[in-house]
C-alpha cells in the first residue's frame, strides 16, 4: 500500500473523496504533467520542496471555489504533510488563515423549496428516490448517512433510526425520528428492493453490481444525486447559482428545511441533536436521561411540520383503513376456507349414503339369491358322489331317522 492509500485509509468514504479530490488537485498545481496520484504523492515528500511557497500557489489557485470547499483541500494537504512529518509553523496557517477569512461564508445562494415544491418534486421521483428523500426530509439526516443505514439500523413500530458511530459526520452515534409518510415510502421500497437489485446486476455491464447489498440503499451517491437533478429539472427548479454553477436547490437544502420547520414547534437545541451537530447533541444527551422516549415525545409534537403531503391525521386514517383492509382480506379468506371445508364434508357424506344404498341393495340381492345358492351347492355335491354314493348316505340318513324315532 503506498503513502497515499495508506493516509486515506484512516477516514470514511465521504472525507476520503473529498480529501483524495483535494490532493489531486494540490499535485496538478506542484506538478501539471500527466501522472498518477499516487506517484505524484510519493514524488512529492521524496523532493525538497518550498511547502510554504507551493500550499500558497495551491490556495490562490482554488481561490474561486466555494469556501468549503477550497477549506477542506486545504486541510486536506495539511493533514497529508503532517501525516509524513512535514509540519509547517503555526504562525503560517495562521497567515494562510486570514487571507482566506474574507472567503468564509458560501458563496452559492441555496432555495429551500416550499412544502408544495417538495412533494412536487419527490413525486416526480422513482420509488427508490421517494423512500430515500422523504426519510432524510423527515429525519434531518445527511444523505451520506442515509446511503449507509441497514435495514436493522430502523425501529419502523417507532418510527426511530440508530445511527451508528462509524456513519456519522461527527463519528457519534445519534437517534433521530421520521414521519409515517416516509414510513410507508420506505416499506414499499423495501418490498420491491430485490427486484431493483436483480434489474441492477443484469445492467450493470461495465461495473459490476453484486446482488448481496444489504443497505437499505443499494446504490452509490452519483445515482442518488443523478434522480435528484433529474426530479428538480422537471419541476423548473434546476437553477444554478452564477458564480459557482451549483445547483441552488440541492439534497442538503431538506436539512435546512427540516431545521427551519421542526424549530418552529420545538426548542432549536432538540432540532440541532437531531441533525446531528456534535456540541448540541452532547448537551442534549446529557440533559435527557432517557433520550429515546424524550426526543419521541418532542419530535411527534412537531412531526406534523415535516408532512409535505397528507396530513398526520389522513396518514393515520390511511393506515387504519390499510390495516381494516387487510383484516377484511383475512377474514374472506377464513370464510371462503370454510366455505370449501363444508363442501367438502357435504360431498363426503353423499358418497357414504351412496355407498351404504348400495350396500343394502347388494345385501337384499344376496339374501334373495341365497336358496338357489344352496341348491346349486347341493346338487353339484350331489354330481359328484354318484348313485352308488348317495344310495348309502341315503340309508345311513334313514337309520338315523329311525333311532330318533325310537
Amino acid at each position: 500500500m503506498g503513502k497515499l492509500e495508506r493516509f486515506l485509509s484512516q477516514f470514511g468514504k465521504n472525507t476520503c473523496r473529498s480529501y483524495k479530490l483535494g490532493l489531486n488537485k494540490f499535485f496538478q498545481t506542484v506538478d501539471p504533467q500527466p501522472s498518477p496520484l499516487t506517484l505524484k504523492a510519493e514524488n512529492y515528500l521524496n523532493e525538497k520542496r518550498d511547502y510554504e511557497g507551493d500550499i500558497l500557489n495551491f490556495n490562490q489557485s482554488i481561490a474561486n471555489l466555494p469556501p468549503k470547499s477550497s477549506g477542506l483541500y486545504i486541510t486536506a494537504v495539511k493533514m497529508f504533510l503532517m501525516e509524513y512529518g512535514i509540519e509547517l509553523p503555526n504562525g503560517f496557517w495562521k497567515k494562510l488563515q486570514r487571507r482566506r477569512k474574507g472567503r468564509s461564508k458560501a458563496l452559492t445562494l441555496d432555495k429551500v423549496l416550499s412544502k408544495v415544491e417538495l412533494k412536487k418534486l419527490i413525486d416526480l421521483m422513482p420509488l427508490n428516490g421517494k423512500a430515500l428523500y422523504s426519510l432524510m426530509l423527515s429525519s434531518g439526516m445527511r444523505i451520506g448517512e442515509a446511503l449507509e443505514l441497514m435495514p436493522s439500523d430502523i425501529d419502523f413500530e417507532n418510527r426511530m433510526i440508530k445511527l451508528r458511530a462509524e456513519i456519522t459526520k461527527t463519528h457519534e452515534p445519534r437517534i433521530t425520528f421520521f414521519t409515517e409518510e416516509a414510513k410507508n415510502y420506505v416499506l414499499d421500497w423495501m418490498r420491491y428492493k430485490p427486484e431493483y437489485m436483480k434489474k441492477a446486476v443484469a445492467r450493470s455491464a461495465r461495473y459490476p453490481k453484486k446482488l448481496e447489498d444489504d443497505r437499505l440503499f443499494p446504490f452509490v451517491p452519483q445515482v442518488a444525486y443523478q434522480i435528484w437533478k433529474t426530479a428538480l429539472s422537471k419541476t423548473g427548479n434546476g437553477e444554478r447559482d452564477p458564480t459557482t454553477k451549483r445547483l441552488r436547490v440541492h439534497p442538503h437544502t431538506l436539512r435546512k428545511y427540516f431545521r427551519a420547520m421542526l424549530s418552529t414547534v420545538i426548542s432549536v437545541d432538540v432540532v440541532e441533536a437531531l441533525m446531528g451537530h456534535s456540541g448540541y447533541l452532547t448537551e442534549v444527551y446529557r440533559k435527557y436521561p432517557d433520550p429515546e422516549k424524550t426526543l419521541k415525545e418532542l419530535y411527534q409534537s412537531g412531526e406534523h411540520t415535516l408532512i409535505i403531503g397528507e396530513t398526520l391525521d389522513q396518514i393515520r386514517m390511511k393506515t387504519l383503513e390499510e390495516q381494516l383492509r387487510e383484516k377484511s382480506l383475512i377474514i374472506e379468506a377464513l370464510k371462503t376456507r370454510e366455505k370449501g371445508k363444508e363442501e367438502e364434508i357435504q360431498t363426503l357424506k353423499a358418497q357414504l349414503q351412496a355407498l351404504q344404498s348400495q350396500q343394502n341393495t347388494l345385501s337384499l340381492m344376496m339374501e334373495e339369491a341365497k336358496p338357489y345358492i344352496d341348491r346349486a351347492k347341493m346338487v353339484a355335491v350331489i354330481d359328484a358322489l354318484g348313485p352308488e354314493a348317495i344310495d348309502k348316505l341315503t340309508d345311513e340318513i334313514l337309520q338315523r331317522i329311525e333311532k330318533k324315532k325310537k
